[in-house]
């Protein structure tokens, strides 16, 4: 995850790039510990044009079936996941995902 925010930018980049086109963008942080301040203090570091939820009881995240850090959702304005899974392909996101070997890291749902 730390690749998206200090090298690369993904997360920032795209929730600026989508900003002005009635896309809703945040975060979710399922990390057990974690603190509401940390996740301030993370937002204010990375400059993060959107908020984090506060989910460390992981309930959103198992909710969602999240398995890739970071996992991205899409949800159409109906409501609907369109995309689910990894933000790239990355090495990086390939390793992590070796790691937990998973073999499922992206998957498209019907519209």
């Amino acid at each position: 995850m730390q690749y998206h925010y200090e090298k690369a930018s993904t997360m920032t980049e795209l929730a600026k790039k989508y900003k002005d086109k009635n896309v809703v963008w945040f975060a979710v942080n399922s990390t057990n510990p974690t603190t509401p301040e940390a996740n301030r203090e993370f937002a204010k570091k990375y400059k993060l044009p959107y908020p984090i939820l506060d989910d460390r009881s992981g309930t959103v995240g198992r909710l969602y079936g999240a398995i890739t850090t970071p996992h991205l959702f899409i949800v159409n304005k109906d409501g609907v996941v369109v995309y689910d899974g990894a933000i790239d392909n990355a090495q990086t996101a390939r390793r992590s995902m070796a790691a937990t070997r998973s073999t499922t890291w992206i998957r498209l749902w019907p519209n």
